[in-house]
């Protein structure tokens, strides 16, 4: 069996910080449901043992259920490898202010205040505490602990209340489910995975952003606990091995722990002692489950029932290390899986902020005098120009585009420009509207209301002629068709009759392909 400190390679230190950036950063920004960082969820029914497993990651005590006092809230539990810190130190980061020996007392409080501040939702909240605690012994990692699933008619309202809950984070698909359930626990009397298997799969849920998850058991392990009364039931390897078997085949991958043995109860003892229980676990659930095997494999040889022999491949599903490791497994799988599609997201997020920020920079420049004035000079300057070419052409303008067809008044001009879909109000100090200009200039309200034909559509017309001609590429005449032409021009000896048609030809094409227009 693989030793308690195998699970430091299973999740790289690497991959932990570029996913806890990733969180800050969709945090910070209000874009987590955009990149859809992945994270783990811890589900199951009340005491199946999801305080015990956390403790188990923890390596100390912080259960506070034997108070009588319920999770009311999800606990998500961040543990940071910190290499510095003496072996088995342990400092908590957040909240602050608090030890290890006071973590259990800091949430039975909290508790107690989310039901009387939460009355309205049942006495639950739905957004997370953060926990986050460092140790040279931890393995970069991060879970969230939801409040256990209840069943019955007489804590309706606590049931709705926990579901909702629940369903908020199993029906996300950033979300790895760790589905907690007792071994001995058949299927069809297993209420947290049925409640699971709805949550995901109803075509309505409570929140209308989340659709249903039909595929949820891609991204989801169980998490058989109390594997002791499993051992006391099963005392032969053929009845072990087939509900082994049938555990798999009901509930897909999964993975069998104790966590507690001879009916250890830690609020009997102190904290130093159950951290030291929490310690010698693995290897203490390692002899008991060694000592089971070995008795099996002894009966398979000694009776006559013809009992087979435990099967071996389900032992590396069994143990507390086991499980740790696969729920390390699960969470990294996601994450490395998840990759490409958050780099796909943060590039559209970064595309989209550059262009929010070129369109700031352009309203900044709006905004600033000194470029304004710059702006409307070169304005002024080019619409000069536009004056003189249009002048210049004007006889030729107005005979094409009369006055009475395609002239339009300064208010036309405006309101078609009003109703553009594509129109973007800028705030620029120098611009009258229609109203403006009649109120300010009463005396020019004939010049206003009279009609213009746009020269900018001669500019559009100039730069379009403008670009057929610099464009033009003229024949390339061949050297025997250039000193015909010459001898015909020079007219010194030919008989050719039609020598005067020949050469107003080749003139009129030359003249053509030199000024040609389109």
């Amino acid at each position: 069996m693989a030793s308690s400190t195998d699970s430091k390679l299973v999740i790289d230190r690497t991959a932990f910080e570029a996913y806890t950036q990733l969180r800050a950063i969709a945090k910070k920004y209000n874009v987590e449901d955009k990149l859809e960082v992945p994270q783990l969820v811890l589900v199951g029914e009340t005491s199946t043992g999801k305080s015990m497993l956390v403790q188990n990651f923890l390596r100390f005590p912080c259960s506070f259920s034997q108070t009588g006092v319920a999770t009311r809230c999800p606990v998500a539990y961040r543990l940071v490898y910190n290499p510095t810190l003496p072996i088995g130190e342990l400092r908590i980061i957040r909240p602050r202010g608090i030890t290890a020996p006071q973590l259990a007392n800091y949430l039975e409080k909290l508790m107690k205040r989310i039901q009387e501040e939460c009355s309205a939702t049942g006495g639950f909240r739905l957004e997370p505490e953060w926990i986050e605690i460092e140790s040279a012994e931890y393995t970069d990692f991060e879970i969230l602990d939801l409040p256990g699933l209840v069943g019955g008619d007489k804590v309706a309202e606590n049931r709705k209340a926990v579901e909702k809950i629940a369903e908020a984070f199993v029906r996300n698909p950033r979300f790895s489910i760790v589905l907690l359930k007792e071994t001995t626990q058949i299927t069809d009397n297993s209420h947290g995975a049925r409640v699971i298997d709805e949550l995901c799969k109803k075509q309505i849920s409570s929140d209308s952003s989340l659709s249903a998850r039909p595929n949820y058991h891609e991204n989801m392990i169980t998490i058989h606990t109390k594997f002791d009364s499993f051992m006391l039931n099963f005392t032969n390897g053929t009845a072990a091995n087939n509900e082994m078997s049938k555990q798999l085949q009901d509930f897909g991958p999964s993975f069998f722990t104790n966590m507690i043995f001879d009916g250890y109860s830690m609020v009997e003892r102190s904290f130093d002692d159950n951290v030291a229980y929490l310690r010698d676990l693995p290897r203490r659930e390692q002899q008991e489950i060694d000592r089971w095997i070995e008795k099996m494999n002894q009966k398979s040889v000694e009776s006559a029932d013809g009992y087979q022999r435990f099967n071996e491949k389900y032992r590396k599903l069994i143990g507390i290390d086991a499980v740790r490791n696969q729920i390390q497994s699960l969470w990294l799988k996601s994450f490395r899986s998840a990759l490409p599609k958050l780099r796909e997201k943060i590039q559209d997020e970064l595309d989209k902020a550059q262009c929010q920020y070129d369109e700031e920079q352009e309203r900044y420049k709006l905004l600033d005098p000194r470029a304004l004035r710059d702006t409307y000079k070169n304005y002024i300057r080019d619409f000069h120009k536009i004056l003189c070419q249009y002048a210049s052409y004007r006889s030729e303008i107005d005979f094409i585009f009369t006055l009475e067809r395609y002239g339009h008044t300064y208010e036309e001009i405006e309101n078609s420009y009003n109703e553009w879909p594509r129109k973007k109000t800028v705030t620029w100090r120098a611009y009258l509207s229609v109203n403006d200009l009649k109120r300010l200039h009463p005396d020019e309200r004939e010049l206003i209301n009279a009609r213009y034909v746009g020269c900018r559509h001669f500019v559009r017309l100039h730069n379009l002629f403008s670009y057929m001609i610099l464009n033009f590429k003229p024949r390339e005449p061949t050297r025997d068709w250039i000193e015909s032409a010459a001898s015909l021009l020079a007219s010194s000896t030919t008989d050719f009759d039609d020598l005067e048609k020949a050469v107003r030809d080749i003139l009129r094409t030359l003249i053509r392909e030199t000024s040609l227009m389109g």
